[in-house]
């Protein structure tokens, strides 16, 4: 019996340290991008599927094509860093290999054109390349800004819902046309422009990360200013292995932690 219960003990003493220790290491995740299914630039093809990780996407809307960006690195800033589409939650930038494939789109359109995720997705993101240019046209009346718009560089957006609650998490030049960070409108809690229409993130070659609040099955946005190209790719973050393996650890404490108490409360 003496036996029994110090193995007892000693069972729960390990299992609840790693359940303890799981509780204590720093919440870090791992960003996981989608990546698309490659075809040639057809821009009649409103369908797109790929995969982000373990869940399945499909992208419906008009659009230039999954591109292959590995020739231009377009997320990387200049220097060679990735500091554009890293901040908050995301640890990594979209991935610039050959295979890695990404939605081109050229605005100009009222379609709907909407992310699908296979299994629900929480807090995802929208890696945003080259929105918008910087050419002297002036666009100050177009459909990305607001009555306060005035500007001289053509501006480009999404335009989301207000069921679609984002932040920007990221946000900087890129290494081949520079440019700066995207910026919102009037809706989302932070970088905020008078100038970008109401629930968009908009961009003079913007570049940046967003993150939307809430777990989805799809995101859903138009495109409505017409530009030569700009990119969009979702992802997520998922917590490490190690770190869930721990806390999964922990939890097969609870039955064994049940039953010493109830022990001790029958002996009271």
């Amino acid at each position: 019996m003496k036996l029994h219960r110090l193995l007892t003990n000693s069972a729960l003493a390990v299992i609840l340290g790693a359940c303890a220790l799981a509780a204590s290491l720093p919440a870090h995740a791992g960003t996981i991008w989608a990546n698309l299914n490659w075809y040639p630039d057809y821009p009649n093809e409103t369908v797109i599927t790929g995969s982000m990780g373990s869940i399945g996407v499909t992208y419906t809307g008009p659009n230039d094509g999954a591109q292959t960006w590995s020739e231009y690195e377009p997320w990387l800033a200049p220097g060679g860093g990735q500091g554009s589409w890293i901040g908050g939650p995301v640890t990594s930038a979209p991935p610039t290999g050959p295979f890695d494939d990404y939605v081109g789109l050229n605005g100009g359109t009222t379609e709907t054109e909407t992310f699908t995720f296979s299994s629900p997705v929480h807090d995802p993101f929208l890696a945003i390349w080259s929105l918008g240019d910087l050419s002297s046209n002036d666009n100050s009346h177009n459909s990305c800004e607001s009555a306060a718009g005035s500007g001289t560089a053509i501006t480009s957006c999404f335009v989301f819902t207000s069921g679609e609650p984002f932040i920007i998490v990221a946000g900087g030049p890129d290494e081949y046309y520079g440019g700066s960070s995207i910026y919102t409108g009037a809706g989302p809690t932070d970088a905020t422009d008078a100038t970008c229409a109401t629930h968009a993130v908009c961009g003079n070659e913007g570049n940046g990360v967003i993150e939307f609040l809430g777990t989805y099955s799809s995101i859903t946005f138009t495109t409505p200013s017409e530009e030569s190209f700009y990119i969009g790719d979702p992802g997520y973050y998922t917590p490490e292995p190690e770190t869930l393996s721990l806390l999964g650890l922990g939890l097969l404490a609870l039955p064994l932690l049940r039953a010493s108490l109830a022990r001790r409360r029958r002996r009271a």
